[in-house]
């Protein structure tokens, strides 16, 4: 059996970090020398924290949320004053800045700024109207595998997840993600599958609803 990575038309995820601000004179609960980060379970590996926490004589403490929701439901829940830097995903980061707890970053402090991707750094999850709220952290695109023991022609569109000559054969990540595969099936590559409106995300559903009975798994 051989396996084929496919890279779909599908969006770039991105994570990134926030700094989070802390609204009233006694909500902060860091100290100096530490450095509480809500972030995913494997991006503070003590591997390379270590190096950081030697150098620099900070402690980092942190916890881990296991989906960009869970990210804004605990920090919706009065959390935003226990942490100082969130590392998301960059389709949270809206619900995040609404809040109105995310500090705005100095980029002259941060050293080659200027040679992060220009659609990163512009990106409205980052970049709010000039203020930088957030820097990019990871991206990268999402992939379908297929087996080419069992599918001859390589795939060219997500619309080989709606194709009924795969009924029982596909499977998709129980998530929201599966969303960004609706959407581009129906609106096409370049869509903003971030800032859907009702009605574009009540089709998407449908496009789900009607993809049901081809899933295997």
């Amino acid at each position: 059996m051989r396996v084929t990575v496919w890279r779909a038309l599908s969006p770039g995820i991105a994570t990134v970090v926030l700094g989070l601000g802390v609204m009233t004179a006694d909500s902060g609960s860091a100290t100096a020398g530490e450095l509480h980060i809500l972030t995913w379970e494997g991006y503070t590996d003590p591997s390379f924290v270590s190096i950081f926490e030697n150098a620099s004589g900070c402690k980092v403490t942190s916890t881990f949320a296991g989906s960009t929701d869970e990210f804004a439901a605990k920090l919706a829940a009065g959390g935003a004053g226990n942490y100082d830097l969130s590392a998301t995903g960059i389709d949270a980061t809206h619900v995040i800045n609404d809040m109105g707890i995310v500090e705005p970053i100095d980029v002259s402090r941060i050293e080659r700024w200027n040679e992060v991707y220009d659609f990163l750094r512009e990106h409205p999850g980052v970049n709010a109207g000039g203020t930088i709220l957030a820097l990019p952290w990871a991206w990268g695109v999402d992939l379908l595998m297929y087996r080419t023991d069992m599918i001859a022609a390589e795939p060219t569109s997500v619309a080989a997840l709606w194709d009924p000559a795969h009924q029982g054969k596909v499977s998709m990540w129980d998530d929201k993600s599966t969303l960004y595969w609706g959407a581009l099936a129906l609106y096409g590559k370049g869509f903003d599958v971030y800032n859907m409106t009702d009605d574009q995300l009540e089709a998407v559903k449908q496009k789900l609803i009607e993809q049901k009975p081809l899933i295997r798994r």
